[in-house]
């Protein structure tokens, strides 16, 4: 009996281990099952995919909104930082060294001087010295050379009675050959005649080398006179130079000079520079400034320019020009300088030295729209929707502010108006029905503002005038509401 018991507690154990055993190979086939067929349909939706068709409809897909973009035309800006440069400034110098013997009271750091104003003097009593030797030299020379010339007309006049002399000579001469062919004069005659024409021959050179050498005396008292009348006007010079003036109205820095210093020749006692000439240089990666240079002298065309310069709370502005790029690159950022010349403002706060951000506008452009800055990816992209699916495309972003960019316009003009984190291209999308109001265009809002009766007249004309040029993110957006309001 207890035999009986024991085997039927072993059957019925080995029967429940076997189930469980069973029951656990059947779950992990039911598991593989699923997670082939899964991974087939998977398989078959990537298939699809890459084959470029529309992709199927779920409620996982994202939807988004498109907007049509529409020209505008306005006149980009381009930023950058640039550092304001002095376009005229003096070294003050004096060309000559010199013991420094009288210095102006405007002679002073951050003093203002005007054109023409004394600004220090050297000791000049050396310089008048040399300037009355200088004048003796030139009178001793003038003399020599009165002397000289002299000299040579009296050897002009001892060479031309010599040869009269020789003339008469070879005369003679002939006479008394004549003479002899005739029987009436001896030999000895005529060998007396031929002696005496030697000799004046004889004295007719001596007296042309007598006439040569006062004509090089001559010549070297008038170099003489000439070297003298370079050194009269050197001295000259040199007593003017002795007193140093301001060459144009400007603002002193830099200056080191006192009463008794002794000055080297060039030495710089300070600058002086022209506050109503100035200029920012800045440089730019841009490649937009390529489109700004000309193809002939490769100068930026003349546009206009602003600088910011902020100091505390304060803002200051100043208008200019760019009027022209450097010819090298930038070494430092491997772009291109460019120079703007500043308008001259009496009431200036700028200085040389100073970091300013500049704005340049660009000529009048019609190929440009603005876009919302959620419309435009990190990377500089919008997107577009083909076949069901985002496609990018890149585009130049011309300028941005806190809501909105200008770009230029892409092929597609219907962009989506808004991109998540996880957009991008290819991935399969869903545009909206309803289709976003569309913005009014500033010609809609200059008309609204110029129906508006019971607006003040010069608050009008302001806003028409903002709204003609470049108008603020913020005004078309309260023009807009209130358009939209009615």
């Amino acid at each position: 009996m207890i035999a009986r018991c024991y085997s039927s507690v072993i059957i019925e154990r080995s029967l429940m281990s076997f189930l469980a055993r069973a029951g656990t190979g059947f779950a992990m086939i039911a598991v593989s099952v699923t997670a082939l067929g899964f991974g087939a349909w998977r398989m078959n939706n990537a298939s699809g995919d890459s084959a470029g068709g529309p992709p199927q409809r779920g409620g996982n897909t994202p939807t988004v909104e498109l907007i049509q973009l529409e020209p505008t035309r306005v006149s980009p800006t381009l930023t950058a930082q640039g550092r304001v440069q002095a376009s005229q400034q003096f070294r003050i110098n004096f060309p000559i060294a010199g013991r420094l013997e009288d210095v102006s009271t405007q002679l002073t750091t951050g003093l203002r001087v005007r054109k023409g104003d004394e600004l220090a003097r050297l000791n000049a009593t050396p310089f008048e010295d040399a300037l009355r030797r200088a004048e003796l030299d030139l009178a001793a020379a003038d003399n020599q050379l009165k002397e000289s010339r002299q000299r040579q007309r009296l050897a002009d006049q001892e060479l031309a009675a010599a040869q009269e002399q020789t003339g008469l000579r070879q005369g003679q001469l002939a006479r008394i050959e004549q003479l002899i062919e005739r029987g009436l004069a001896s030999t000895a005659e005529r060998e007396a005649a031929a002696l005496a024409l030697s000799g004046a021959r004889q004295t007719e050179l001596t007296r042309a080398g007598a006439r040569i050498n006062a004509s090089a005396s001559t010549d070297r008292a008038e170099l003489d006179v000439k070297r003298a009348q370079l050194v009269l006007a050197q001295a000259t010079r040199d007593l003017a130079d002795t007193v140093v003036r301001a060459p144009f109205n400007g603002v002193l820095e830099g200056v080191t000079a006192k009463v008794g210093d002794r000055i080297n020749a060039g030495q710089t006692l300070g600058t002086l520079t022209d506050l109503s000439q100035l200029e920012v240089s800045f440089s730019t990666q841009n490649p937009r400034v390529v489109r700004l240079m000309q193809t002939d002298a490769q100068a930026p065309l003349p546009l206009e320019t602003t600088v910011n310069l902020t100091i505390g709370s304060i803002n200051y502005q100043q208008t200019g020009v760019l009027n022209r790029v450097a010819a090298t690159g930038d070494l430092a950022s491997g772009g291109r300088q460019l120079f703007a010349r500043l308008n001259p403002d009496p009431a200036s706060l700028l200085r040389p030295g100073d970091w300013v951000s500049v704005s340049v506008r660009e000529p009048v452009r019609d190929d440009i729209a603005w876009i919302p800055l959620s419309a435009l990816s990190d990377d500089d992209q919008v997107f577009n929707v083909q076949d069901g699916r985002l496609r990018a495309q890149p585009t130049v972003v011309l300028q941005r502010d806190e809501r909105r960019a200008l770009i230029e316009l892409p092929p597609n003009r219907a962009i989506a108006a808004t991109l998540a984190p996880r957009f991008s291209d290819g991935l399969p999308v869903q545009v909206a029905t309803s289709e976003p109001q569309a913005d009014p265009s500033i010609d809609e809002l200059i008309a609204f503002v110029e129906s508006n009766t019971r607006m003040p007249k010069d608050r009008k004309a302001d806003i028409l005038n903002q709204l003609r040029d470049d108008p603020p993110p913020a005004l078309v957006t309260r023009l807009t509401e209130r358009l939209r309001q009615q």
